[in-house]
């Protein structure tokens, strides 16, 4: 009877351990630190990632989503227990209390501080493309998808984004639906948008690029409203579609504007 009193004893001891030493380890590698991209091959950067470059932007790599942080960023939660990591220029960044906003099947944002910097870091992922923006040592750079898998982090001239103030028409407030004194009545308001992206940028983002485009923007837009001191208006979009445009068409953004405006001219109408 003492001897099998001793071996239930010992069993149960390595039983205790193993669990306790199971548990430990899944723990640690809940809060395991993740890269969330890789440079892509030397010959992707020398061909420009397939990215054509936008005013103001310099090509500074290629990269490629880790298949670790898709995994990391695929489980379910809002928040991840270890650290993300990021690399730009040669130095690693961290991403401090990143929080993860999930808009669909392979969809997701991650928005957080960097650790350098404690500026803003907002990256969309959908699929293997990826869209967003950081700030670092007073520089922005963006990342873009190209529709092959790889993505191309851009360095931006902010000087050279510019716009004049002929790409813009005049709105007066008063006919806008969304003014201030309207919503304070309410005590929120949700603008619903449609996006139309031409058929150029298909080809040259893909499908999950522009899903990862849609919702990079989204998240700026409404990050840009509660910097600006407003918490009770929402951006969403109703609905998103590729249309068949040529946009050299007209020689500047007015012009497009113009034409949303008039409903006779049978463009973009």
């Amino acid at each position: 009877l003492r001897c099998h009193i001793r071996h239930f004893f010992a069993l149960f001891a390595t039983l205790l351990l193993a669990t306790f030493w199971g548990s430990s380890r899944i723990v640690h590698a809940q809060q395991t630190d993740v890269m969330i991209w890789a440079d892509a091959s030397r010959a992707a950067k020398d061909a420009g990632c397939g990215y054509t470059l936008g005013r103001g932007e310099t090509l500074v790599s290629c990269i490629e989503l880790t298949p670790a942080a898709r995994v990391a960023l695929g489980a379910d939660g809002d928040r991840l227990q270890g650290r993300l990591l990021v690399e730009v220029d040669g130095e690693t960044d961290s991403i401090n209390a990143p929080k993860i906003i999930r808009s669909g099947a392979e969809r997701l944002t991650v928005d957080g501080l960097l650790e350098s910097s404690g500026n803003l870091f907002q990256l969309s992922i959908a699929g293997t493309a990826a869209s967003g923006f950081f700030r670092r040592g007073g520089t922005l750079y963006e990342v873009k998808p190209t529709g092959s898998g790889l993505n191309a982090i851009v360095a931006v001239d902010e000087s050279e984004r510019t716009q004049d103030v002929d790409d813009f028409i005049h709105i007066e407030e008063s006919t806008l639906p969304w003014r201030s004194d309207e919503m304070s009545k309410s005590g929120s308001s949700t603008i619903t948008m449609l996006l139309l992206w031409d058929d150029n940028l298909l080809a040259e983002h893909g499908q999950s690029g522009l899903d990862a485009m849609e919702d990079s923007y989204m998240a700026y837009l409404n990050q840009a409203i509660l910097d600006g001191g407003t918490s009770d208006v929402t951006f969403t979009v109703v609905q998103s579609s590729v249309i068949s445009y040529d946009e050299t068409q007209f020689a500047d953004m007015a012009d497009d504007l113009a034409a949303l405006q008039d409903t006779s001219d049978s463009v973009l109408d």
